[in-house]
């Protein structure tokens, strides 16, 4: 089994420890400030891009701007959006975590400055 069994048949855990593949299905939960900060503290800006991105849709969900669902695309989330500035914003950073997550560039500083500024302006708006 090398190890896969062991969630069936291992001592449960008290400390859960999420990784960021699970993190989809526990957005609601999830802490994503403190995994952004401890992602970017080690430099790893596309990992701290998908946490900010998934923040976006946790918070969008909590505001009731969205319903979260693993299996929806962004395409599907833009459609949910009726405000069209939201929509503009989310369209964007929707494409910066593209390109950042899955186009697999390498992410410096200076770029997560940016988009992490991205990310905060949208969600200054969702709360307004």
């Amino acid at each position: 089994m090398n190890g896969e069994g062991r969630w069936v048949f291992g001592k449960q855990s008290t400390r859960r420890k999420i990784n960021f593949e699970d993190v989809d299905t526990d957005i609601l939960i999830t802490d994503f400030d403190t995994l952004i900060a401890e992602a970017a503290q080690k430099g790893d800006y596309r990992l701290a891009i998908r946490y900010q991105y998934l923040n976006m849709l946790k918070k969008f969900n909590i505001a009731q701007v969205i319903v979260f669902d693993p299996e929806k695309t962004n395409l599907d989330y833009t459609y949910e959006i009726t405000n069209d500035g939201l929509r503009e914003q989310f369209q964007y950073t929707s494409y910066l975590y593209n390109y950042a997550w899955y186009g697999e560039f390498d992410i410096n500083e200076a770029q997560y400055e940016k988009a992490q500024e991205s990310f905060q302006v949208l969600l200054k708006n969702v709360a307004a």
